[in-house]
């Protein structure tokens, strides 16, 4: 694997099954990803966009093929290997944010941390710094229903950064935003990305925020398009 680079697919398919019909969600694509890049996938709904996400994230594995994250091929681990390397490794931002509601905003952040058995005092450095590195600082009280949708998207950045991942998958980040907070949202993550110096790899279908991206792929129908670098 070239060491600049932290994604790698190689011949990777993936199908399922409904009843006894084949659908190939993923036909054999290769692919890779940059560290520290701002990366975006493009693709109607049903391209195989959320099935790409999936694989990348450690959520499932591919039917066939390779995917190596960081020097890991992830496609051989099993289930609890899966689930140790996602909470040491990768962070997510979903559209609809997937916020706790019983947690208020700083537990919500604190969350990750606790997933990997940090320490009380070190976890508490972590969560204050990176509520004030996203605006949120005098909210930590505030649980989702009491934010607005702009800062729970900044709390969803919170989280996912915190534990200072290697790769954020973000999963329509800027779907259930207006355009003004989503071009405010797309410049915090830009921001988080450059001083946390972590890899981005966005999917999303909206075509008018791919000026913010170092690479961009387009997905149709399970295949992955040619790489139009900026």
């Amino acid at each position: 694997m070239n060491h600049n680079n932290i994604v790698e697919f190689k011949h990777v398919k993936k199908s399922y099954f409904l009843g006894e019909a084949e659908i190939k969600a993923l036909k054999d694509v290769n692919f890779t990803v940059e560290k520290e890049s701002f990366t975006f996938i493009v693709g109607k709904s049903g391209s195989g966009k959320s099935t790409l996400l999936n694989l990348m994230g450690a959520i499932d594995s591919p039917s066939n093929g390779t995917i190596i994250i960081n020097g890991t091929d992830i496609s051989t681990l099993n289930d609890n290997e899966l689930s140790d390397f996602r909470a040491q490794n990768i962070g997510h931002i979903f559209q609809n944010f997937n916020l706790i509601p019983v947690l208020n905003l700083y537990e919500n952040i604190e969350y990750p941390l606790l997933m990997i058995n940090m320490e009380k005092t070190k976890r508490e450095e972590k969560v204050n710094a990176i509520i004030e590195s996203v605006g949120l600082k005098g909210l930590e009280k505030h649980e989702p229903s009491q934010l607005s949708g702009g800062q729970r998207q900044r709390v969803a950045i919170a989280r996912a950064l915190v534990k200072n991942p290697l790769l954020v998958l973000a999963d329509e980040p800027s779907a259930n935003l207006d355009s003004k907070t989503s071009e405010e949202i797309l410049a915090l993550m830009k921001q988080m990305q450059e001083t946390y110096k972590t890899t981005f790899i966005f999917v999303t279908h909206d075509r008018d925020i791919l000026d913010k991206a170092t690479h961009t792929y387009e997905l149709k129908d399970g295949v992955l398009g040619v790489n139009h670098d900026k």
